[in-house]
C-alpha cells in the first residue's frame, strides 16, 4: 500500500471514528494525537487506534453486543461498504484478530486516552457540588475482583489457595482492580490490575505510587500498612482508616471529657510498629458506639480534635462509599462481566475502554443537569449509560447519526421528580 492510499485510509477511518455528532464528548484532534503518539498504526493493514477505540468503546456500553463477533458482524455492516470491508466470504477481521490488537496496541495509549478526555472534561475542576474546602481533595481507595473466563487463567490465577499449578477446583481466572477513587467530582483516577491473589498492601504500591499533598486519602481495611500509613504523613497528606482488629497500639492522651467516653473515645495513639528509632508517628483513634452496640473504630492523622470532630470523622469515612458504587457500575452497567481479550493488555484496554465509558456518562450527567438546573442525584446513572450507550450504538444498529442534542434530551426525561435514590447528606458542610 503506498503511503498516500495508507494516509486517506487512516482518515476515512478518523473520520468515521469521531462523526460530527459526538466531537462534544470525543473531539478529534485529541483522539488523533494520541493515536499519532501511541496508536502503532504505521503498519499496512493494521486496524486503526481511533476505530479499534470507537468499537471497545460500544462493546463496554452496549449490552445488545453479547460478543466480541456480534460486535463485529455489526461494525462490518455499518462500515464495510465505504472502507471496502465488505466480503461475503471473510469478515474485515475476526474475534481472534481484534483480541490480538489489544495485545499490539501498547497500554500507554489507553492510559494517555483517557487522562486526555479527563483533563479535557474536567480540568479545570468540576465537581458537583461546592463542599470541604478544608482539604484539596479527597480519595477514596479500595479494590474489587472481577472473575474472568476460562481462556484467561492462564494470565491471572484463579482465586484461593489451590492456584492454577496446584490443581484449584476454579477453573476460571480472576484479577484484582486496585483504584484511586476521586470523592468530588465521582470520577476514577489511577488504576492497577494485579491478581485476585494478590494481597492489598502489595497492590496499593502499583495504584498509588506517591501520595500527593494535601489530599485526604480514605483508605480500606485490607490495606492497612504502617509503611502506607508513613508514606502519606511524610507527603503532608491526610488519611482515615478502620482499626484492623488485633492492632497493637500505646495510649497517649484523650482528647474528649471522660463522660462522653461511653458513647465516643477520641485518644491520641502511638503503633510501636511505626516507631524508627526515637521517632515515633502520633495518630489519632476514634471509637464511636452505633445503634447496636458495636465499636467502629477508626484511625486517622488528623489529630486536631477542635478542627474535626469524631463524628466528622465518621462523616467523612462514609464517602469511601461512593468507590463501591462505582465498581457495581464497572460490573454490571458496563459490562465488564464478558471480556473481549485474550491477554493482560487486552484485559487493560476494555478495562480503560470502560473507564472512558464512565467518563463520558458523568460528562453528560453533568452538563445535562446543570442545563435542566436539577441536582445530578435526581438522574439515575445506569439510565444515563444506556442512552449514551443507544446513542453511540445507532451507528451499528440502525445505521443512523442521532444529533447531540437528542441525547440530551432523552437523559433529561429521565430525571425524578423527588431524589428517592441516593442519600445526598454526605455532600453538605459538616460541623465545625
Amino acid at each position: 500500500m503506498s503511503k498516500r492510499s495508507h494516509s486517506r485510509l487512516y482518515g476515512e477511518q478518523l473520520d468515521l471514528a469521531t462523526p460530527r455528532q459526538w466531537q462534544e464528548l470525543v473531539p478529534k484532534d485529541i483522539l488523533q494525537e494520541v493515536a499519532d503518539q501511541h496508536g502503532g498504526d504505521e503498519t499496512d493493514g493494521k486496524l486503526r487506534a481511533p476505530v479499534h477505540f470507537w468499537i471497545l468503546l460500544v462493546g463496554v456500553l452496549s449490552k445488545g453486543c453479547s460478543s466480541l463477533k456480534d460486535l463485529i458482524g455489526r461494525t462490518q455492516e455499518r462500515f464495510g461498504t465505504p472502507l471496502g470491508w465488505k466480503n461475503e466470504d471473510k469478515p474485515w477481521v475476526t474475534p481472534s484478530a481484534l483480541s490480538q490488537r489489544n495485545k499490539d496496541r501498547p497500554v500507554a495509549y489507553w492510559r494517555c486516552l483517557y487522562q486526555r478526555l479527563r483533563e479535557h472534561h474536567f480540568g479545570g475542576g468540576w465537581l458537583r457540588k461546592v463542599w470541604q474546602r478544608r482539604f484539596q481533595d479527597i480519595e477514596a481507595i479500595d479494590s474489587s475482583t472481577f472473575r474472568l473466563m476460562a481462556r484467561l487463567r492462564h494470565v491471572f490465577l484463579p482465586s484461593g489457595s489451590g492456584g492454577a499449578k496446584k490443581g484449584s477446583a476454579n477453573r476460571k481466572g480472576a484479577l484484582k482492580i486496585h483504584q484511586v477513587y476521586h470523592v468530588g467530582d465521582e470520577l476514577p483516577a489511577d488504576v492497577a490490575i494485579g491478581s485476585a491473589r494478590e494481597h492489598d498492601a502489595k497492590g496499593v504500591k502499583k495504584v498509588l505510587q506517591q501520595a500527593c499533598k494535601g489530599v485526604l486519602y480514605l483508605i480500606d481495611r485490607g490495606y492497612c500498612s504502617f509503611e502506607l500509613w508513613r508514606n502519606i504523613d511524610n507527603a503532608w497528606a491526610w488519611f482515615i482508616t478502620p482499626l484492623k482488629t488485633g492492632m497493637v497500639y500505646e495510649h497517649l492522651k484523650w482528647l474528649n471529657p471522660k463522660k462522653q467516653r461511653d458513647r465516643v473515645r477520641d485518644e491520641l495513639v502511638k503503633f510501636p510498629g511505626m516507631t524508627e528509632g526515637d521517632d515515633f508517628y502520633v495518630l489519632r483513634l476514634v471509637q464511636i458506639l452505633q445503634e447496636d452496640g458495636t465499636w467502629w473504630s477508626y484511625v486517622t492523622n488528623l489529630t486536631d480534635s477542635e478542627w474535626l470532630t469524631p463524628e466528622d470523622i465518621q462523616e467523612i469515612y462514609r464517602l469511601r462509599w461512593r468507590i463501591e458504587i462505582f465498581f457495581r457500575h464497572l460490573k454490571h452497567t458496563l459490562n465488564m462481566g464478558h471480556w473481549f481479550a485474550e491477554s493482560e493488555a487486552g484485559v487493560q484496554a476494555q478495562l480503560y475502554a470502560a473507564l472512558i465509558g464512565y467518563l463520558l456518562s458523568q460528562v453528560v450527567l453533568l452538563w445535562v443537569s446543570r442545563e435542566a438546573g436539577i441536582a445530578p442525584e435526581q438522574y439515575r446513572f445506569t439510565t444515563v449509560v444506556h442512552e449514551l450507550a443507544a446513542w453511540f450504538s445507532s451507528q451499528l444498529h440502525i445505521n443512523h447519526l442521532l444529533p447531540w442534542e437528542d441525547l440530551l434530551d432523552r437523559v433529561r426525561r429521565n430525571a425524578y421528580e423527588k431524589d428517592c435514590r441516593r442519600n445526598s447528606q454526605c455532600f453538605m458542610s459538616l460541623s465545625a
